[in-house]
């Protein structure tokens, strides 16, 4: 038997890490990070003031209906729901560049998403969050979402109560997204060939340190490529974001990290890329890099998080 979260896979085509409490057999189904070729559903929807998401009441949902609200959802609606769930929190923009991108043009593209979207909150199964990106005048495309109770029964993991994210921590979570869907659409215009994209926490890794600790790396994303000079081998990559919240002795503390973890694991290490806010702030990074003596300056690839996909897409050679 099959639970939704392998459907999810199958049918979505955005590579991100099957959670370990779901199937982990064999390789992610979405090899090769083939875009999503769900087939155009019509949706229904309700009027909503200002094309606002509507609120459905909070009535008490059984199991027969939870059952009902499981069999309305398309691929595409499992595919959405699972990867919110994977972020935590995405935009209605992402969720937009991630399974509405095949539209005839994009007005059609960004008015199906709106569509989905404010169905799956009357259902309960997304809600967003009360805080806006651009505020109320960017209209619907202002929403942030987040898995809603009904979501959550659905998916059948452990509850967590819908709350809303500081504005630090939610701008983080977003950029995040923001990388991952980056990657998807560079992959899409075949800028680079993606294998795999591991989220939080399935991308922390365990290593042994100093005095035969256990420690670990806590990386933004996890990625895998195929390598631009030659396909036969693959390219792995921790992906730090920075959002210029941490000082320059945090940031080479971390860096000091993950040096300690490659020399315990050897050959094969993933490459560090940090995708800094800005240049400035790359150049300091990159920097105080080449003068740490206890460093290995090759580990580490500092760039901009405009040009991360360039960076990837390149094999760490753009710097």
């Amino acid at each position: 038997m099959t639970n939704a979260k392998d459907d999810v896979t199958r049918a979505a085509g955005v590579p991100v890490a099957v959670p370990v409490a779901w199937s982990t057999t064999g390789r992610t189904p979405t090899s090769g990070a083939r875009e999503v070729r769900s087939r155009e559903t019509t949706l229904t929807s309700s009027r909503g003031r200002q094309g606002s998401p509507e609120r459905s009441p909070a009535r008490p949902v059984g199991s027969v209906r939870l059952e009902r609200i499981r069999q309305s959802l398309s691929e595409r609606d499992w595919g959405v729901v699972c990867l919110v769930a994977d972020h935590r929190y995405l935009s209605t923009r992402q969720i937009e560049g991630f399974f509405f991108h095949d539209h005839a043009s994009a007005l059609t593209a960004a008015r199906v998403c709106r569509r989905v979207l404010r169905r799956l909150a009357e259902q309960r199964v997304l809600q967003p969050l009360e805080r806006r990106i651009g505020g109320i005048r960017a209209g619907s495309a202002s929403y942030v979402w987040q898995v809603g109770p009904i979501g959550q029964r659905l998916l059948g993991g452990h509850r967590r109560r819908a709350h809303e994210p500081s504005q630090l921590f939610l701008g983080h979570s977003l950029a995040v997204a923001d990388a991952h869907l980056g990657l998807v659409q560079a992959d899409r215009a075949t800028a680079l060939a993606l294998e795999r994209v591991d989220l939080e926490p399935d991308c922390w890794r365990a290593y042994t340190g100093l005095g035969g600790s256990r420690e670990v790396l806590k990386p933004d994303l996890y990625v895998l490529t195929l390598d631009p000079a030659d396909p036969d081998y693959e390219l792995r990559w921790f992906i730090e974001i920075d959002l210029g919240t941490e000082n320059l002795a945090r940031l080479m503390g971390k860096c000091r990290r993950y040096q300690e973890a490659a020399r315990s694991e050897g050959e094969g290490f993933p490459l560090v890329v940090w995708a800094m806010t800005n240049e400035p702030a790359a150049e300091r990074l990159r920097e105080a890099v080449g003068r740490d003596d206890s460093l290995d300056a090759r580990l580490f690839v500092t760039t901009t998080q405009a040009s991360l996909t360039q960076v990837i897409g390149e094999g760490g050679s753009h710097d």
